[in-house]
């Protein structure tokens, strides 16, 4: 084990930018599926997300999948293999308890 003494300063939040909600690609049971509230679909996924992620290097931007509990796995496999296909790899995955 190597120990290195580290002086950083404490962890404060910058106050001047504003904190950005995380963008949701939501898939619901039905396979609908949505950015936020917005719907959208397989066919304007990318275009859809670029325009909610600012436009730019939206591709290089976080972007995050929550499914309904009833979603299969090749309706989750469909959105992920398109986010991929069209350049999105920052991609992360939203899990609920289920009561």
């Amino acid at each position: 084990t190597v120990s290195i003494k580290l002086d950083l300063p404490p962890a404060v939040p910058n106050e001047n930018e504003p904190e950005e909600k995380p963008v949701v690609v939501n898939i619901q049971e039905s396979g609908s599926l949505f950015i936020a509230d917005q719907p959208t679909s397989i066919a304007t996924l990318e275009a859809d997300l670029c325009a909610a992620l600012g436009g730019g290097a939206c591709k290089e931007e976080r972007l995050f999948i929550r499914a309904d509990a009833e979603v299969k796995y090749n309706q989750f496999m469909e959105v992920m293999n398109r986010l991929q296909e069209t350049g999105y790899y920052k991609v992360g995955l939203i899990n609920e308890d289920i009561a």
